[in-house]
């Protein structure tokens, strides 16, 4: 049986990241709440990250996009790809990339 991003170890990430991004919620209170921080670094570098949580979980969810990303890597392993500055190159974009 082939594994997808669809699969039972896309659902335990899931729940993985989910617990993770109740943690950081919970920092996030903490951190606001209590001003445990005081630089805006912290509060700036937590809040990306859960960003980037919800982000993952977005593409998780759109069944098009994984099969898309599925594709791409499956390319990729069949080294289907070239090299970006070629295609930079094809496409007379050198210096505006």
């Amino acid at each position: 049986m082939r594994r997808t991003l669809r699969s039972g170890f896309a659902k335990g990430l899931y729940a993985i990241i989910g617990v993770v991004v109740l943690i950081l919620a919970i920092v996030l209170y903490l951190v606001n709440a209590n001003n445990i921080f005081h630089t805006a670094h912290w509060r700036t570098s937590l809040i990306g990250l859960l960003e980037e949580f919800f982000e993952i979980l977005e593409v998780m969810g759109d069944k098009g996009l994984c099969r898309d990303l599925e594709e791409a890597l499956k390319e990729f392993k069949e080294g289907k790809t070239r090299p970006l500055d070629d295609l930079i190159r094809e496409l007379g974009l050198e210096g505006e990339v």
